[in-house]
């Protein structure tokens, strides 16, 4: 679902270049601020593009707790320019988490995770490394957001061998709740999954995988200390700086298997 603002516009700006200047036209990515009303009782501000709201607003509720799946939600309202959304929960009554921390990432975002509460691994998936080095060719073929603008994050969902769901915003954070939301809303199952995103890993973007029961993520960026961590606390691997046909795996390099061929 896409409300009817542009994830981007079109600028008039002066390029410097070989010690001219000159104009030009180019696309800026526009950022969408939200008010978030739960139960009437915690409200939140969000920042994000604005595309897929909805599924976004969901999503976070998911990864974030306060629902474990989409029928828990007894009401959705969305105001006409999405800047005010109120949702009522079947069980008005229902613990929310109080524990509050600031996230890493773009506009100073809110996570309730709690460490404590992370899953083990204990699974079969494995994947051969040509075969994120095809996801990571798909990837870019599809990022079309970035591909006009730049600027912008993007995370998929995978399988072996296919993206199944993928998703583009200014915060990093925020692609992995629309990827929440939209599998929850078409009933795709994220479970033993890999996840590639463009941005950093750090240790909120590993505990979002693991409340998606995702044990492999993969990253065209840095992956932070905390974050392996909490990956070889939990057994997830985590894979940084995939570009260029090589990556480094930071944690629990047995998922990943070399080449049949050779």
């Amino acid at each position: 679902m896409n409300n009817n603002y542009n994830v981007m516009n079109e600028y008039s700006l002066t390029c410097f270049s070989n010690n001219k200047k000159r104009k030009i036209e180019k696309y800026v990515n526009t950022e969408h601020s939200i008010l978030l009303t739960i139960n009437n009782k915690i409200e939140l501000n969000l920042l994000c593009s604005p595309n897929e709201v909805k599924e976004f607003i969901i999503g976070y509720l998911y990864n974030e707790e306060f629902i474990n799946q989409y029928n828990e939600i007894q009401e959705i309202y969305i105001d006409n320019d999405y800047s005010d959304i109120r949702v009522i929960l079947n069980d008005r009554k229902k613990d929310l988490p109080s524990k509050r921390t600031r996230t890493s990432g773009f506009g100073n975002g809110i996570t309730f995770l709690d460490n404590n509460k992370l899953r083990i691994f204990d699974d079969s998936t494995e994947i051969e490394g040509k075969s994120i080095f095809e996801i990571a060719r798909k990837r870019e073929e599809i990022q079309s957001i970035y591909n006009l603008s730049g600027g912008i994050h993007s995370s998929a969902l995978c399988s072996k061998n296919e993206i199944l769901v993928f998703s583009e915003d200014i915060g990093r954070h925020n692609t992995l709740d629309k990827i929440a939301g939209i599998s929850l809303l078409e009933g795709i199952n994220t479970s033993g999954k890999i996840l590639f995103t463009s941005g950093r890993i750090s240790s909120d973007m590993v505990k979002k995988c693991n409340r998606l029961n995702i044990p492999i993520l993969i990253s065209l960026s840095a992956v932070t200390e905390k974050s392996i961590k909490i990956a070889k606390k939990t057994n997830m691997t985590l894979i940084g700086y995939c570009k260029n046909e090589k990556f480094y795996i930071y944690t629990n390099d047995y998922r990943i298997i070399e080449n049949s061929s050779h």
